[in-house]
């Protein structure tokens, strides 16, 4: 089947829409019609209706499938639910089947319609027909109710119904769930995880959006994000000088756009909920200021809360139980700067500043490539964590030590 093209329709009373549809297709489209599916209630005249249709087509040697929705109509909640899952379930099977697949939504219901254009959307068809009958529609059918394949072309109008086309981006949301087209059909076919199984594709197609959009706004301001580091880096070390410590380290970064992304959906598993984008981009600029004395840690800090040039947004002394210490601040620059014509574009732009000292950082490097940002330590057994959480917690208890050891010679670098 597939070299071959498929007709999905669905089916109501009118046995003619089918065929209607199938001769309009074949001549303005200039294309054969291999296989024939019909989804259809089993109402009585439906059923004797598809009788009739079925020989007409087989006598023009065309195959023809037939799939029973399984109730006389559609009318419950139930029902409804089932007919979608067959025609997405059919579409899916058709669609791997098959060269080129049609869909015919003349037919059934206008449920039946609906859904059968809704899965089109996401599993991709190659055309979407609905048909419109010229003249009295009822005395055409009653005419060719038995030679219905001799219906004439000239009686019948062809409307191609718009489609957007989302298999790409729904197959890119199945791997996002981890989930097969097969798994997917499964999930919905089950009553208990049917809206369960929607509402996870949505929300991952939501996120999708999401990214994209906080990816234009990355790219339109990340140069204004350096720029923001350089300032803060060149105050910093003006603060330095001032206050007469022994030259710092300082590192400058601004986070590339997949640790904004892991962030986002860091946090928000956190907090079970979406994480604002003004929130990510709090900490996309960030300045390290490391002191090689304690002394030096606590004047940079004082110098900070003087805000002579920052304001200060939020501040963090974090102290955990593994060892890392550091004052976190999140800064915007003060009028003194942002009324200079450079920094202007920087007004309301957010500086993460970390202020520790040469131990610490060491410590919190050693953190985060074996623990926090390690695919090892994920995959280890728990005894195997506890034994590495256990060293890292002791050897915090040194860190102390050694800077006090170190503050003793400072006085030899100021005299």
């Amino acid at each position: 089947m597939k070299n071959s093209n498929t007709l999905v329709c669905t089916l109501g009373s009118a046995a003619a829409v089918v065929t209607e549809t199938l001769i309009a297709v074949e001549h303005k489209l200039k294309v054969k019609i291999d296989n024939v599916v019909i989804i259809h209630t089993n109402n009585e005249k439906v059923l004797e209706g598809l009788m009739g249709l079925k020989k007409e087509l087989q006598k023009s040697g065309i195959r023809v499938i037939t799939y029973s929705i399984g109730d006389k109509d559609i009318i419950s909640k139930e029902a409804n639910e089932n007919t979608f899952n067959i025609i997405l379930s059919t579409l899916f099977k058709y669609r791997r089947e098959s060269k080129k697949l049609y869909t015919g939504l003349a037919g059934g219901r206008k449920t039946m319609s609906a859904y059968l254009l809704l899965a089109s959307c996401i599993v991709g068809c190659d055309g979407n027909f609905h048909v419109l009958i010229k003249g009295d529609e009822r005395k055409i059918e009653n005419r060719y109710k038995h030679k219905l394949m001799k219906i004439p072309l000239k009686s019948i109008t062809l409307v191609t119904l718009p489609q957007i086309n989302l298999s790409k981006t729904f197959l890119y949301a199945l791997e996002d769930l981890n989930k097969s087209e097969d798994e997917f059909l499964k999930s919905i076919s089950s009553k208990k995880n049917k809206m369960q199984a929607f509402e996870s594709l949505n929300n991952v197609l939501n996120d999708n959006i999401s990214i994209r959009t906080l990816r234009k706004k990355y790219e339109a301001e990340r140069n204004e994000y350096e720029k923001l580091c350089e300032v803060v880096s060149n105050i910093l070390q003006e603060y330095a000088e001032e206050i007469r410590i022994v030259n710092p380290d300082w590192e400058e970064r601004v986070k590339t756009f997949d640790s904004v992304v892991e962030k986002m959906y860091r946090k928000s598993m956190e907090k079970k909920c979406f994480i604002e984008n003004s929130l990510i981009f709090n900490d996309i600029s960030g300045v390290r200021f490391i002191c090689y004395f304690k002394e030096d840690y606590f004047k940079v800090c004082k110098k900070i809360e003087k805000k002579k040039d920052f304001y200060i947004v939020n501040k963090q002394t974090k102290r955990d139980e593994f060892g890392y210490r550091a004052t976190h601040y999140d800064v915007k620059l003060k009028a003194n700067r942002i009324n200079l014509l450079e920094y202007r574009d920087l007004k309301d732009k957010i500086c993460e500043i970390q202020v520790k000292t040469v131990f610490a950082h060491a410590w919190s490097k050693l953190h985060h490539r074996l623990i926090y940002k390690s695919d090892e330590y994920k995959k280890m057994r728990e005894q195997q964590k506890d034994i590495i959480n256990k060293t890292f917690n002791s050897s915090a208890r040194f860190l102390d030590g050694a800077e006090k050891e170190f503050s003793r010679i400072r006085k030899f670098y100021f005299k």
